[in-house]
């Protein structure tokens, strides 16, 4: 139970710093703009900056 509330209270630049973590197991970005570059290229392709889509997109193609 304790490991559920903490993971509650993840937000803002720590929950990007976990998700870039995550992406990086499958991606080898060298930096966090790399990774955000793709996304971005990746969200304007399906057309709109909904860029948790478009991550969630990449890690299933991958997956």
């Amino acid at each position: 139970m304790q490991m559920n509330k903490n993971l509650c209270n993840i937000s803002g630049s720590h929950l990007i710093q976990m998700a870039f973590l995550f992406i990086s197991v499958f991606y080898h970005f060298p930096t966090e703009d790399s990774l955000f570059n793709r996304v971005k290229g990746e969200a304007q392709r399906y057309g709109g900056d909904e860029w948790r889509l478009a991550v969630a997109k990449e890690i299933l193609v991958k997956v």
